[in-house]
């Protein structure tokens, strides 16, 4: 269990954005490479053993520029889009009412979008009910079919970066971070079913001109 990236990678972040306006580093580029370098070496150092691991990060209320309410990751999703390749869920403690429960936001090769309540104020069996939801009555083609899928919607920007490098339509994480931002400014997507089809129109049309599809 790795508890959490906040603590790792924020300070990386701050001590990045210092450096950038002592005149240490060039630019933001620069300064974020150490934050980029950790981010790598912990990745490779926990996975490299073949073994279940949690990785754990927090959510923020925050306000984007035009003053809106949103929620945010403490972790960037560069960061997070980079994760997904050694992870096979993405999981959300949520609250309703007096009530938790452990949302399965995206799954790789299973269900997703279903919220497992906590019964018992001690999350004893929620390991297990995430499993059967996700997994129970699928066999390997099915759960491949899952994976191959193109998804109708996305439930967050890493998930839809790490979607299209994973599926070809660039050569590095940056490239397709900077194409979905890019699309994101110019198109002005009122809801992200919308920002889903403009990038996937877009992804595709990369792979076609490639000779991928």
């Amino acid at each position: 269990m790795v508890d959490s990236l906040t603590a790792i990678i924020c300070p990386l972040v701050i001590q990045a954005m210092v450096d950038k306006d002592a005149g240490r580093a060039k630019n933001l580029a620069a300064a974020f490479r150490t934050k980029a370098l950790a981010m790598r070496q912990l990745q490779d150092a926990v996975t490299r053993w073949g073994t279940d691991c949690l990785w754990i990060y927090h959510l923020n209320d925050a306000r984007d520029e035009k003053g809106k309410e949103v929620t945010r990751a403490t972790v960037s999703p560069t960061e997070l889009a980079r994760l997904l390749r050694s992870i096979n869920m993405q999981i959300e403690i949520v609250q309703e009412g007096a009530r938790r429960g452990a949302k399965v936001v995206w799954a790789r090769r299973g269900r997703a979008g279903m919220a497992l309540w906590d019964d018992t104020g001690t999350w004893a069996g929620i390991p297990e009910k995430i499993e059967a939801a996700a997994y129970d009555s699928l066999s390997r083609e099915q759960q491949e079919d899952l994976e191959n899928q193109v998804p109708e919607v996305f439930p967050n920007a890493e998930t839809a970066i790490a979607w299209a490098l994973e599926r070809g339509a660039f050569d590095a994480l940056q490239h397709s971070r900077n194409a979905y931002q890019k699309l994101k400014r110019e198109k002005a997507p009122k809801n992200a079913r919308e920002m889903a089809e403009i990038w996937i129109a877009d992804v595709q049309h990369r792979l076609a001109e490639m000779g991928g599809e």
